[in-house]
């Protein structure tokens, strides 16, 4: 009985610290937004965030591993004495809940920058494009330029006499 009720306790602790990343995953992504947004977006700030993102998100993953583990070992205690946890399985309860609207929160900011990204990637498609345009009609005007002028004879000498 004791035992059930530490497993308990730290479901619910697992649940809050899931709660603090998907927040800090919200605020990490809304940063990802916001230098996205801006005009020429500084790549290495958000490969930075980017990277912070993934280190949350193994957090989180090993959170849930270990969410699912504990409860595996407090089930059966859970599903035969429901009302001796009753008050702590409501709170669970509603913080999964909380969990759960922060993740649709979450998702929906991930697509909002996925729009972002590909609008940035296309730009920056387009100006490699332009680039290499400029360069092979650089490249080739050099080079018909160099195979125009004939030997023997100068651009610069007045042909009168």
């Amino acid at each position: 009985m004791e035992q059930g009720k530490t497993y308990v306790v730290i479901l619910r602790d697992s649940v809050v610290n899931k709660i603090h990343i998907l927040e800090n995953l919200i605020r990490l992504t809304e940063k990802q937004g916001e230098i996205i947004k801006n005009n020429n977006p500084d790549i290495e700030e958000f490969d930075e965030v980017l990277e912070e993102k993934g280190h949350q998100i193994d957090m989180l993953n090993m959170l849930d591993d270990g969410f699912i583990n504990v409860y595996e070992k407090v089930r059966e205690e859970l599903q035969r004495s429901p009302g001796t946890y009753r008050e702590q399985l409501v709170e669970i309860q509603d913080l999964i809940s909380n969990a759960v609207e922060l993740g649709a929160k979450l998702e929906a900011l991930e697509h909002s920058n996925k729009s972002g990204i590909e609008a940035f990637i296309s730009k920056k498609k387009a100006e490699v494009r332009s680039f290499k345009s400029r360069r092979d009609t650089t490249a080739s005007y050099s080079k018909n330029m160099a195979n125009s002028h004939l030997a023997g004879t100068s651009y610069f000498m007045d042909s009168k006499k």
